[in-house]
């Protein structure tokens, strides 16, 4: 359960918090429906589906060619915990400041950021899974809060439920921009040219094709 501010709801692998406006949720559908098996089929194994970089230049592409043109990924701080009776019980952080870059990995998380509408979506969480917080989603969209600069590791959005209806049992999630770690744009998914890249505008154009002509 969420904080009374936003609505939950499931479509297919996303949970999104709060309401979308109807082009929006249309585009969401897609993502949680088909963005999972799409990058499966293109990729091998579906072992991709771990790459916050490779999955969010799709998400870029893909909000992009439906006239988000604003839409852009984001280096982002993740970090989530759970507090009972205000005691730290567990917390995980994903691409802290600091973090070293490991080989064929980038120290550092990505997410789609769509400024104008003021939503954002993380769809590489499964990683931070754990049995403190079992069904936190692995995909994820949900507004942005206000913030005017990129400066500083500023909030940009969060979430917090409570754990088996104990309002004294909480699990808090937020996300802080981190656009300083820019690395990723030396890692094999965002690489211009080759295999990866071809593929990725595939998976694009394919989502594009689930979400057909907008009406509205």
């Amino acid at each position: 359960m969420t904080d009374d501010a936003f609505a939950e709801m499931k479509l297919g692998d996303l949970t999104v918090y709060g309401e979308p406006p109807a082009k929006l949720r249309q585009a969401l559908a897609v993502v949680g429906a088909h963005l999972r098996p799409t990058i499966s089929r293109f990729f091998e194994g579906g072992n991709s589906l771990g790459s916050c970089v490779l999955v969010s230049l799709v998400l870029r592409d893909y909000f992009y060619r439906l006239g988000f043109t604003d839409a852009e990924v984001r280096s982002v701080i993740f970090q989530i915990n759970r507090r009972k009776r205000e005691e730290l019980v567990h917390s995980v952080g994903i691409g802290a400041v600091g973090q070293k870059d490991l080989p064929g990995h980038w120290g550092g998380h990505m997410i789609l950021v769509l400024p104008k509408a003021g939503w954002m979506v993380d769809a590489t969480l499964y990683q931070a899974k754990r049995d403190h917080w079992e069904d936190l989603p692995g995909m994820i969209a949900t507004p942005t809060f206000d913030f005017t600069t990129t400066e500083g590791n500023q909030p940009m959005a969060g979430f917090a439920t409570v754990a088996d209806d104990d309002k004294e049992d909480v699990v808090r999630a937020l996300w802080f921009d981190n656009s300083a770690n820019n690395r990723w744009r030396n890692t094999p998914a965002a690489r211009r040219g080759g295999r990866l890249e071809r593929h990725r505008r595939l998976v694009s154009e394919a989502l594009i094709e689930h979400f057909g002509k907008w009406r509205g």
